[in-house]
């Protein structure tokens, strides 16, 4: 008799202790919930993926990561006191969960665009965005990426820092074939804007004087097959 009364009470100690959890969980659920709502509401994304986009590749020691992307533990108190500054009430560590959401956020979308059984196409895509496109496939190769194309930007599209080095990009959004002209340019533009190393990515092919004057000027040609590749590597998205 004793047996079964212990053990029932055993048994209603444990479904105690399991409601107890799941409510836990569900306060917990309620309370995430409640903090990107708030953001969302106080219109504070734009500037969390605006951070995450920036210094999301910055793998100094020590540092906090999640999925492909690293910062330094100094940046995050810097967003944690800009947001809070900004009237958003955050509790101890809310500023990871936060982090967490809007990266996976961002990561679940890639995957679902790269796992679309209809490739891209990069002839149909506008320079500006071919720009944009670039500039994500290089922050994924762990570089930090300035936009620089505007008028008056001497040639140059994007710069790509990474280990103390800055990359001159030259990006020709073309169906058909480069000419030497770009080489040109963007050999200009690595000096102007005090860099490293220059190349131009194009969505087309080069020409041989194109490919003289690049081996010439030490510029790094990178074309459409290449480019589709490393697409597919580092991004996991097919471009045709």
């Amino acid at each position: 008799m004793k047996f079964w009364k212990y053990s029932i009470m055993g048994v209603v100690a444990v479904v105690g202790i399991c409601v107890i959890y799941i409510g836990y969980l569900y306060f917990r659920k309620s309370q995430k919930e409640d903090l990107i709502k708030r953001v969302e509401t106080m219109g504070l994304e734009t500037e969390i993926l605006n951070f995450i986009s920036r210094h999301g590749m910055e793998k100094t020691k020590p540092c906090w990561s999640y999925y492909d992307h690293y910062f330094s533990f100094n940046r995050i108190n810097d967003l944690e006191a800009i947001l809070i500054e900004r009237g958003l009430k955050l509790g101890d560590k809310q500023i990871y969960f936060i982090l967490k959401h809007y990266i996976h956020k961002e990561e679940f979308k890639t995957t679902k665009e790269s796992i679309k059984s209809e490739p891209k196409d990069l002839d149909k895509l506008s320079g500006s965005e071919f720009e944009i496109l670039l500039k994500r496939l290089f922050e994924k190769m762990d570089y930090s990426v300035e936009l620089k194309a505007r008028p008056g930007d001497q040639g140059g599209d994007l710069i790509a820092n990474r280990g103390g080095e800055r990359h001159l990009i030259q990006a020709k959004r073309y169906s058909g074939p480069v000419s030497n002209e770009a080489v040109q340019q963007a050999h200009l533009a690595k000096s102007f804007y005090d860099c490293t190393s220059a190349l131009v990515v194009t969505t087309g092919e080069y020409t041989q004087g194109a490919k003289d004057a690049a081996k010439k000027a030490q510029v790094r040609l990178v074309g459409r097959k290449e480019l589709q590749q490393m697409l597919m590597e580092r991004l996991n998205e097919n471009w045709r």
